[in-house]
């Protein structure tokens, strides 16, 4: 058989599935308002690293996710200097 149906599982991998038990548990514990507010607080410090290497670098990175609806990503622009800054 030559289609997508050789790769299903009656079965979901048991250690994939025990770290994600694990992750939900965490979860339950913490409850997600705190995880939120971590998450915010790690890509405002991301966020504030770019911004230092990119002071140091001529301003060679730009922050495009808007700060005030950033959640928990931040994504920039190497503007040209991708390469040599990940060689670094």
């Amino acid at each position: 058989m030559q289609t997508a149906e050789r790769w299903q599982l009656s079965n979901a991998p048991v250690f994939s599935m025990a770290a994600c038990r694990a992750s939900v548990d965490i979860f339950d514990e913490v409850g997600m308002k705190k995880l939120n507010e971590k998450s915010k607080k790690l890509s405002a410090f991301l966020a504030e690293v770019v911004k230092e290497v990119s002071e140091e670098k001529k301003n060679c990175l730009q922050i495009i996710t808007p700060e005030k609806n950033r959640g928990c990503q931040v994504s920039f622009i190497a503007n040209g200097y991708g390469k040599p800054l990940y060689s670094k």
